[in-house]
């Protein structure tokens, strides 16, 4: 606006302003080998000039913005629309399903118990969400899914299907086989020893052979089905346990444990202090009672004039007889020397003999 004197003046201009380039593709599409496809979903612009590439064949190049297109295999294009005011770009995947394999992923042995974990695979790959559809069968079951996951009990075949949209289905079949249960058991000839004794398990397996055997607590060593160990120490006169597990692991890798307890007592052997050598059965000899797994007995009785009235390497015992004939009522000398659970006793005391 101009003001000359008391008279305004004005002047206008239009501006025009030109949009860029409007391209609009088609949302990502499937479709299946040999099939052919238009990509561009707006209309051209007269104005504009388009240009058409394609990301995994660099040399490929086209101007025709109704471009229609039939890739052998999963393809990017993308479309770059200009006019005088710029440049716009867009791009689109267009997947391909051809001849699609499957193959069934994961372990196909498994032990018993042991979790099944099966994925199936595409070659060409698919989209992820194709492959979330997989339906996979067997005999009494069915389920959904890239992934399966279950515990079978018994060898099983399974079957993947996948849906290939408009292009048919594909499948393949996997057998996993469910190994024969491992076992051991443990056997011990006594379940109670003495301290330090030796002792010995044996190991029943299945499989007989070919196993990793891991005993816990593990003092000992193995030979073929035979574990041996020295007891441990028992100071007290009370029964001392101890649990012994041991765990098998097949060539396969299936596991079975089995546990044992042993009983360790302290050495001990009783010697009476009275006796009463009279035939009624009844503490009728002198000797060393409670003594399981006793050796090198030697026992000595002597009178009280340090005369040897008995001496025997056996534990059979003193019948209180002298040469022949009964030896007087008296209190007698004892030595008696002993091996009991590889400890050695030297022990001397009285004893009455009671007529």
């Amino acid at each position: 606006t101009q003001i000359d004197g008391n008279c305004p003046e004005e002047a206008f201009a239009s501006i025009i302003v030109n949009p860029l380039p409007f391209i609009q593709l088609i949302p990502p599409p499937i479709i299946c080998l040999g099939d052919a496809i238009s990509l561009l979903a707006s209309n051209p612009e007269p104005d504009a000039t388009y240009v058409w590439t394609n990301l995994q064949d660099t040399s490929f190049r086209s101007t025709n913005p109704l471009l229609s297109v039939s890739p052998t295999a999963t393809t990017t294009y993308r479309l770059q629309a200009t006019n005088g005011c710029g440049t716009v770009e867009s791009q689109v995947q267009v997947v391909v399903i051809g001849d699609t394999e499957l193959n069934i992923l994961g372990d196909l042995t498994i032990c018993p118990g042991a979790p099944l974990n099966l994925q199936v695979e595409a070659i060409p790959s698919l989209p992820a969400s194709t492959l979330a559809n997989t339906v996979w069968t067997w005999q009494g079951g069915t389920a959904t899914g890239a992934t399966l996951s279950l515990v079978p009990g018994i060898t099983t075949t399974y079957t993947a299907t996948v849906s290939l949209e408009q292009c048919g289905t594909a499948s393949t079949s996997a057998t996993v086989q469910v190994l024969a249960p491992a076992d051991v058991s443990i056997a011990a000839a006594r379940d109670t020893v003495f301290s330090r004794s030796e002792v010995a398990l044996t190991l029943t397996t299945t499989p007989p052979t070919g196993n990793t055997i891991v005993w816990t607590p593990a003092p000992g060593s193995q030979s073929g089905d035979v574990y041996t160990f020295t007891a441990p120490e028992n100071p007290d006169t009370t029964l001392l346990s101890q649990v012994y597990q041991v765990q098998i692991t097949t060539a396969e890798g299936c596991t079975a444990t089995d546990e044992i307890i042993i009983y360790v007592k302290k050495p001990r052997g009783d010697i009476p202090n009275i006796f009463s050598p009279n035939g009624d059965s009844k503490n009728d000899v002198f000797r060393i009672f409670n003594a399981e797994e006793i050796s090198n007995i030697r026992i000595m009785v002597y009178n009280r004039w340090g005369q040897l009235v008995y001496e025997s390497t056996d534990n059979v015992g003193w019948d209180g007889n002298y040469k022949g004939d009964p030896a007087p009522a008296d209190v007698y000398i004892y030595r008696v020397q002993f091996t009991i659970g590889g400890e050695t006793f030297d022990e001397t005391g009285e004893v009455t003999l009671v007529r």
